[in-house]
C-alpha cells in the first residue's frame, strides 16, 4: 500500500500541480496576446481558450506518458535492484554453505587420515609424527621420552565368545579410560586390534613411566559393564625409553612390545621396561 501511494505521489502530484498553474495562466493571458490571436486568426475568445486548452491538453497528455514511464522504470528497475540483491544473497549464501560443506568433508578426511575410526584416538601415522616431535621436545629438555605398549588380556576370548560389537565397545571404554590417565601432552594411540601406544614426552626418570603404567592399569582392572555383559579387564604394559633403550621410533616400538611380552608372561595386569639383559 505505501509503494501504490508513493507511486502515486511521484507521478500524479506534478501533474495536479502544473495543471493548476495552467489554468491560472489561462485565464491570467495577457491581453496583448488575446488580442493578437483575435486579430491575427480572428478568433472569437472561446475559441482562442478552447485553442489554448488543445495545446496544453497535448502537452500535458505527453508529459503524463513521460512522467509515467518514468516511474515504471523507476518501479522495474527497484525490482531488479531487488531480485538482483536476493540473488546475490542467495549465490552468497551458496557460496558460504559451500565452503561449510568442504571444509567439513576436509575435516573428514583428515580425521579418518589420522585417526582411528571406531575410538577417535590418533592412529599409527598420527603416533609416529607425535613420537618424532617428542624427541626433539625431549633433546632440547635434556629428559626422557617413555614408548607404553598396551595389550588387553584375554581379548580374544571376549571378542570370541560375545561378538565384535561387545568386544568394539569395550575396546571405546578403554580408550576413554587411558586417555583420562595421561597429561595433556601426552598421547594415547590405536594401532589396530586391542592394541594401545601411549607416548609420553619429556618426563624427568622412569618412575614417572611406572607411575602412569600403574595408573592406567588401576582404571582398567575390575568388572566392566559392556552391553549388558560383566567383563573381568585387564591389561599388560611393556615400557621403553628413550634414548636408552633405542633412538629410532621403529626400535622403541619394537623393545616395548617385547617388554608387554614379558608383562603377559608373568600373568598379565602388570608392566614391565624392557631389559635388554633378558633379551641378550
Amino acid at each position: 500500500m505505501r509503494a501504490i501511494i508513493k507511486l502515486f505521489l511521484i507521478m500524479y502530484a506534478p501533474l495536479a500541480l502544473i495543471l493548476t498553474i495552467l489554468f491560472y495562466a489561462i485565464f491570467q493571458i495577457d491581453e496583448a496576446l488575446q488580442r493578437s490571436l483575435f486579430e491575427i486568426h480572428s478568433l472569437s475568445y472561446t475559441e482562442v481558450l478552447l485553442h489554448l486548452l488543445i495545446y496544453y491538453g497535448v502537452s500535458l497528455l505527453l508529459l503524463f506518458i513521460v512522467v509515467s514511464y518514468l516511474a515504471v522504470v523507476m518501479v522495474s528497475n527497484k525490482k531488479a535492484v531487488y531480485a538482483l540483491s536476493q540473488s546475490n544473497k542467495e549465490m552468497i549464501g551458496l557460496y558460504v554453505f559451500d565452503i561449510s560443506i568442504r571444509e567439513g568433508y576436509e575435516t573428514k578426511i583428515h580425521e579418518l587420515a589420522y585417526h582411528d575410526v571406531l575410538t577417535g584416538l590418533p592412529n599409527r601415522q598420527l603416533l609416529l609424527d607425535r613420537i618424532s616431535q617428542g624427541f626433539s621436545q625431549t633433546e632440547q629438555a635434556e629428559s626422557l621420552l617413555a614408548i607404553l605398549f598396551l595389550d588387553l588380556d584375554k581379548f580374544k576370548q571376549i571378542n570370541d565368545t560375545l561378538g565384535h560389537d561387545v568386544g568394539d565397545e569395550l575396546l571405546k571404554i578403554i580408550a576413554v579410560r587411558v586417555s583420562a590417565s595421561i597429561r595433556g601432552t601426552d598421547t594415547v594411540s590405536r594401532t589396530g586390534g586391542d592394541e594401545f601406544i601411549i607416548v609420553l614426552p619429556d618426563i624427568n626418570d622412569r618412575s614417572d613411566a611406572e607411575k602412569v603404567a600403574q595408573k592406567i592399569l588401576d582404571r582398567i582392572n575390575g568388572l566392566l559393564d559392556v552391553k549388558g555383559h560383566q567383563l573381568e579387564v585387564s591389561a599388560s604394559i611393556g615400557i621403553a625409553l628413550y634414548p636408552s633403550d633405542g633412538d629410532t621410533v621403529v626400535e622403541l616400538m619394537k623393545k616395548a612390545d617385547m617388554a608387554m611380552y614379558m608383562a603377559k608372561e608373568a600373568g598379565g595386569n602388570c608392566y614391565r621396561f624392557y631389559d635388554a639383559a633378558t633379551f641378550s
